[in-house]
């Protein structure tokens, strides 16, 4: 390699600098979850199917992406950026799951309670494939999306913006910066869709900012992404097939409650001032949780273990079993 661009290209201890870490695994993925989806579409016949398929796909896809980069170009295990193998992150994982659950029933509870959203249908199949088989693949595709976002977005990113930073700022800082702009290219990358359907954007972005911050906070807290996981998982499957808001899904989708706003809009509608104030709740469930189970809210040591000298503050912090 030219000696002119090795400090262009390599960090200090040999490995790529911490951008390429993230844009090359980050854009392989998502150049080819659109190859993975327009061949799968073409293949196959049948929502469930198709739904089915698009979930093992993506989530071959990710598995294969992340551990070839992970190895070559950071020099990391794949269970490095987050991953664990004990009761503990599985208890987290579907604490973060039921936290997700209860920020949309929540907010729609407290709409239809109000008299602002009203039950059109329950139990309602999909256009075709019918209700439980359809609800059933829609959970392994999202599954696979929770899943490549969380390892991109939180387990890549993060870590590896925090590490770049670290010369400039201290960890506390570099982590915080580093989640900061996860949260936004986050929630930006979701925000068009909106668009794309024709919705009224209103307060979506600050919806999506406040969710994203949320799934940050879950990983910067415990370093693992059981959390975040788990959250978003029941956060898409809430949208999308649980409480079916007015949306392009009510007419495709199996939906377990389909839901029509009859009131302010502003108030009960999607990304409005109720689930809003339902993601506020959340984000202290989600800091309550933390803090009994680990007992300290801090930036967790491991984000930033290998380009720090090892200290006493490296030292795993106390978990509750």
């Amino acid at each position: 390699m030219s000696r002119d661009l090795r400090p262009i290209l390599r960090s200090p201890d040999g490995r790529l600098r911490a951008g390429w870490r993230i844009l090359v695994p980050t854009l392989t993925i998502m150049i080819g979850l659109v190859v993975v989806d327009l061949v799968l579409v073409a293949a196959v016949t049948g929502l469930p199917a198709q739904l089915a398929a698009a979930g093992l796909g993506r989530f071959l896809l990710v598995l294969v992406v992340v551990t070839v980069t992970a190895r070559l170009l950071d020099r990391r295990r794949v269970r490095d950026y987050g991953f664990r193998n004990d009761r503990g992150w599985w208890l987290d994982l579907a604490v973060g799951a039921l936290i997700g659950l209860a920020i949309f029933g929540l907010s729609t509870g407290t709409a239809a309670a109000a008299g602002w959203v009203r039950i059109t249908d329950t139990l309602a199949p999909a256009a075709s494939g019918g209700l439980w088989l359809v609800l059933g693949m829609a959970i392994v595709r999202l599954a696979a999306v929770s899943l490549w976002e969380e390892l991109v977005f939180r387990g890549v990113m993060i870590t590896n913006a925090a590490e770049g930073f670290l010369g400039r700022w201290s960890r506390t800082t570099s982590v915080l910066v580093a989640a900061s702009i996860s949260t936004v290219i986050f929630a930006a990358i979701h925000v068009p869709q909106h668009l794309v359907l024709g919705q009224s954007l209103g307060r979506i972005p600050l919806m999506w900012l406040s969710l994203g911050a949320m799934l940050a906070i879950a990983y910067v807290l415990t370093g693992q992404l059981a959390l975040p996981l788990g959250l978003h998982l029941t956060i898409n499957l809430a949208l999308q097939n649980v409480f079916v808001l007015d949306s392009e899904h009510a007419d495709s989708a199996a939906a377990l409650l389909q839901l029509e706003v009859v009131g302010p809009a502003s108030l009960a509608g999607l990304g409005g001032w109720l689930q809003l104030a339902a993601t506020a709740v959340g984000h202290a469930l989600l800091l309550g949780w933390i803090r009994w189970r680990h007992g300290v809210l801090r930036v967790h040591p491991s984000l930033t273990a290998r380009a720090e000298p090892a200290t006493a503050e490296g030292c795993a912090s106390p978990v509750r079993r």
